[in-house]
């Protein structure tokens, strides 16, 4: 093959090749540009409540796919006993079950495409256990902390259902709130006064100061139920321990899309793929390169057979 020939034919195998790269590219780009939908997560502050007990439940580790359109804007809680909620934007919501069993609650998490995502958490609902005695019987049940997953320098509350498991009431009581941090040292959150009196089988939720979240790690809040009167001979539910992570501080800033809210891969895939297209389309248009003119090829020779003569 002459060596123009063989030129052209490279630029256009070479041309067509770029052409594949570039459709595969589109196509790996339009993949990559479909959002993701959200990812949701539910908790529960006590799996296992007593008939009445209110339930907080907890949806804010729900993740959005980015910052922009992707954002979580709205929650819908399912209690699945019948009830729930409408549409909030609170990944919060409380719930006392009237009936005991099994139940399952699920949220719904909706972004701002209208992209859904849904979890569920499984209780146990107790019935109303009988009194432990005549005297009063104090217990804290269950602890949620707002924000739930608080990093340092954040302010935080925390919720404490108490419930009175005795047979008569407890006119007044202390609960003490500790926090034990990760470098070791106890320090006191806050020290709450029973007001008003807490009737036989009545459950209550007391909510303490609120408080700066200090030193990354994992905390142990330690709540003490004390000095109740009248005096209850049973203390050995008066304590209730629960973890407690908080996250380093962070800027602030959160996973978000390219411009437009395009996800950074699709845009560079986009581009290659005009870069490909481009380098066909200078491949394959360009003219061929003629080399300079050479001698005509020789004339065969002629080898017919010589005429008869005469006739």
């Amino acid at each position: 093959m002459e060596r123009g020939g063989f030129q052209s034919s490279l630029r256009r195998r070479t041309g067509i090749a770029l052409t594949v790269a570039a459709i595969a590219f589109a196509i790996l780009a339009g993949a990559s540009a479909v959002p993701s939908p959200p990812a949701a997560e539910l908790r529960a502050d006590d799996l296992t409540p007593f008939v009445g007990e209110p339930v907080r439940f907890d949806a804010s580790a729900s993740e959005g796919h980015d910052e922009g359109n992707g954002r979580i804007v709205a929650y819908r809680f399912d209690f699945g006993d019948g009830k729930g909620t409408d549409w909030q934007p609170s990944p919060f919501a409380v719930h006392a079950f009237s009936v005991p069993g099994p139940v399952t609650a699920t949220v719904t998490v909706r972004d701002a495409r209208d992209l859904r995502d849904r979890a569920s958490v499984r209780l146990n609902v107790r019935s109303t256990q009988p009194p432990t005695g005549d005297a009063p019987d104090l217990s804290p049940v269950a602890a949620t902390f707002d924000p739930a997953r608080p990093a340092t320098d954040d302010v935080v509350s925390l919720a404490i259902t108490l419930v009175n498991r005795g047979g008569s009431t407890a006119t007044s009581a202390t609960i003490e709130v500790m926090d034990a941090r990760p470098s070791g040292d106890v320090i006191l959150i806050d020290r709450l006064t029973l007001a008003p009196p807490l009737v036989a089988g009545e459950i209550r939720t007391v909510i303490t100061a609120r408080f700066l979240a200090v030193e990354a790690g994992e905390h142990t809040i330690r709540i003490e139920v004390r000095d109740v009167t009248p005096a209850e001979p049973l203390t050995a539910d008066n304590r209730l321990e629960i973890a407690l992570d908080i996250e380093p501080a962070t800027d602030g800033g959160g996973p978000s899309d390219g411009p437009g809210g395009l996800n950074p891969w699709a845009i560079l895939l986009v581009v290659a793929a005009f870069g490909s297209l481009a380098g066909a389309y200078v491949l394959l248009m360009r003219p061929r390169e003629e080399g300079p003119l050479g001698p005509p090829p020789p004339k065969p020779s002629d080898r017919s057979p010589p005429p008869a003569w005469p006739p």
